[in-house]
């Protein structure tokens, strides 16, 4: 009995930890209608080197798009990317792992150098493809 009121403490606690961390954007004083919860999937560089500062920097966060770019703030850290709009090269999806799920894709320049960042925006195709469209309009894509 004791064994399993223990995985039921459990249980609530995982469960608090996820509604907590999917609703972060809202809790931390962040416009939802604005910020978007997704997960950073990383960067790297044309030679498939992490062009970040490792994989502490991946994870949950908010992706939010703006006039000037493109802001992903990293959940409970300090850790903020901004992609400035002038910056970015081309906006995709990629079917990675899971083509069910694709990723936003993101080729851009970083002090002159070619970078490719992936961001796991919705669980949904249908939902990554308009947020992909939205950067496409902030770039000029047609």
């Amino acid at each position: 009995m004791v064994v399993f009121g223990v995985i039921v403490a459990l249980a609530v606690l995982l469960g608090a930890i996820y509604v907590a961390v999917a609703n972060w954007p809202k809790w931390a004083g962040l416009d939802p209608g604005v910020w978007r919860s997704c997960r950073y999937l990383g960067s790297v560089d044309p030679d498939g080197r992490a062009a970040d500062r490792g994989w502490l920097v991946r994870g949950t966060g908010a992706v939010a798009i703006m006039e000037n770019g493109i802001r992903f703030r990293r959940a409970f850290r300090g850790f903020e990317i901004v992609i400035p709009a002038a910056s970015i090269r081309s906006v995709g999806l990629d079917g990675g792992r899971n083509p069910s799920r694709p990723a936003l894709k993101i080729a851009w320049e970083k002090d002159g150098e070619a970078v490719v960042s992936r961001f796991s925006v919705s669980v949904s195709a249908e939902v990554t493809e308009e947020f992909r469209n939205r950067i496409g309009k902030l770039i000029g894509e047609r």
